[in-house]
């Protein structure tokens, strides 16, 4: 078996609700944008680690403050995909007046915040 990195075990422990590493809402500065939908990584030890984590698939990305958010930004969300194509579905299949999608759309825009309002509902 190949030996896993550093990110792999991470986001394996998160995935399977290991205990070894956290993630928590401690993005740098205002919690906007990219911190709506990612934590930073903790160990048990309560140390602060150089990984952010997605907080609705668990992914993990290398994050330390001097080098920014690029790559966390580039991140496709297959769990937050599923959820919009859900209300897709339910748009086309059901009858569903004005208002109705109007509550749905923002209700699940609120859920996602801006990692969503890319994606068109």
């Amino acid at each position: 078996m190949p030996t896993m990195t550093l990110a792999q075990r991470i986001e394996h422990d998160l995935k399977n609700n290991g205990g070894e590493y956290v993630i928590r809402n401690n993005g740098p500065g205002k919690k906007l944008g990219v911190w709506e939908a990612f934590d930073i990584v903790y160990d048990r030890s309560n140390i602060k680690l150089d990984y952010a984590a997605c907080k609705s698939c668990n992914k993990v990305y290398t994050f330390k403050t001097n080098t920014g958010t690029a790559t966390i930004l580039k991140h496709k969300c297959p769990v937050l995909a599923f959820k919009v194509a859900a209300v897709k579905v339910l748009f086309k299949k059901h009858i569903v007046t004005k208002q109705e999608k109007e509550t749905m759309t923002a209700v699940a825009a609120d859920y996602c915040g801006p990692t969503c309002a890319r994606s068109s509902l």
